[in-house]
């Protein structure tokens, strides 16, 4: 009789699976037992087609087929009435419900989509106030908003530039004073322009608006004086729509009515 030898050299006695119970002998499963008590994982290769077959759980990954418990990733298989299909293509094709995967053609009209330039931004001013900017571009070498905001105030409040204001233009901007007050003859003709345009709504009354604007400008009171050059120059810069121009009108003229 042959029997086996471990690594140390013992003989080895055989486990039957049989065992006598009174006058039976009964055969266990040890396999099926340890299986049962969770001492294994089933196969996955050893599911079945039939199980396999229209069982969005099942799905065939890396050569075996095994429950996917709801973890599914695009590239799984399914087996739909009989047919092996990716998980993603199952989904496109309205197979099945769910998930969230694109097809890498989709992937690639949505990343083009957003890798698109945010479109520029339109500039809706007036053309004078636009050519203007140029102008002053052209002169203060690309500076501007820098002119405009530094020229603002004496316009507003003064109606002309103080020497602090000629001095930091021609020291940071480099423009000279008389480049200053060509700009400024600029200002007042692209301001009355818009102006003009602004309050001509259409009644043929635009003109007498406007020389009511210019007595003010000329005759008003301080504030007022204020107000209306602080509309031209709005108005010049392209800052001032006409319902704000319109609104700004009535405001003034509203005592005088």
């Amino acid at each position: 009789m042959t029997h086996a030898i471990d690594a140390h050299g013992n003989v080895v006695t055989p486990q039957s699976n049989l065992h006598s119970e009174g006058d039976r002998i009964e055969g266990i499963d040890r396999q099926a037992e340890k299986e049962a008590n969770g001492y294994f994982q089933s196969v996955s290769s050893y599911i079945p087609d039939e199980e396999a077959n229209n069982n969005i759980d099942v799905v065939k990954r890396d050569g075996s087929r095994v429950h996917a418990g709801g973890d599914h990733q695009p590239n799984d298989i399914l087996l739909i009435d009989g047919m092996e299909v990716t998980y993603s293509m199952a989904q496109q094709l309205g197979l099945i419900e769910g998930g969230n995967f694109n097809s890498a053609q989709e992937d690639f009209y949505s990343d083009a989509e957003n890798s698109q330039p945010e479109p520029e931004p339109q500039d809706t001013r007036p053309e004078r106030a636009q050519l203007l900017e140029m102008q002053l571009d052209m002169a203060s070498q690309g500076k501007s908003q820098q002119v405009m905001d530094t020229v603002q105030n004496d316009i507003v409040h003064l109606g002309d530039f103080s020497e602090q204001t000629l001095d930091f233009a021609q020291r940071e901007l480099s423009m000279s004073e008389e480049s200053v007050r060509t700009m400024y003859k600029e200002m007042q003709s692209a301001g009355s322009n818009a102006m003009a345009d602004f309050l001509e709504v259409g009644d043929g009354r635009g003109r007498d608006r406007i020389e009511f604007l210019v007595d003010l400008a000329n005759n008003g009171t301080r504030d007022q004086r204020a107000t209306v050059r602080n509309l031209w120059f709005l108005a010049a810069t392209g800052r001032l729509t006409q319902d704000q121009a319109v609104d700004a009108f009535d405001t003034l003229y509203q005592p005088y009515q």
